[in-house]
């Protein structure tokens, strides 16, 4: 089994004049207002790299929303050997049956009131916000509720 350095890959995808492309045009629509922005068409782990291109070059905060906690887990696991340095946060859902009540001492709640609460504040390093399509789907509070 031959191996490839992530290192190395990184190295070859950030002096890629074709991701470069990818990268500036994706900024461009971002900037212009145009949400949301679907990425597709890469397969693998190659999104990772991607996304971390992405945020070393212009010092955003992304919010990605995922089909499912799998696709989640599976990122983040994916910028993570991507020796990406700023935060992950992933938004739970509530892990409930809709319209049922949650345990009132469940974990959950200060889960998701940590990553909302990061939501509304500014950091130094850059943050990718993983949202599953079920988190996605609940309404939050406004951020200045957050502060």
């Amino acid at each position: 089994m031959n191996t490839l350095q992530s290192s190395l890959l990184e190295k070859e995808i950030s002096s890629s004049i074709v991701i470069n492309d990818i990268i500036s045009s994706l900024n461009n629509k971002l900037n212009l207002g145009n949400f949301p922005t679907e990425i597709h068409g890469f397969q693998g782990s190659i999104t990772g790299f991607f996304l971390n291109q992405y945020v070393k070059k212009y010092k955003k905060d992304i919010y990605l929303v995922l089909p499912s906690e799998k696709e989640v887990m599976d990122l983040k696991t994916d910028l993570e050997s991507t020796s990406f340095d700023g935060e992950i946060l992933i938004l739970p859902w509530w892990g409930s049956v809709p319209y049922r009540s949650v345990a009132k001492g469940s974990v959950i709640f200060g889960q998701r009131a940590a990553v909302l609460a990061k939501r509304a504040t500014t950091s130094e390093k850059p943050r990718i916000f993983l949202i599953p399509q079920r988190s996605f789907m609940t309404p939050v509070a406004a951020p200045e509720y957050s502060k």
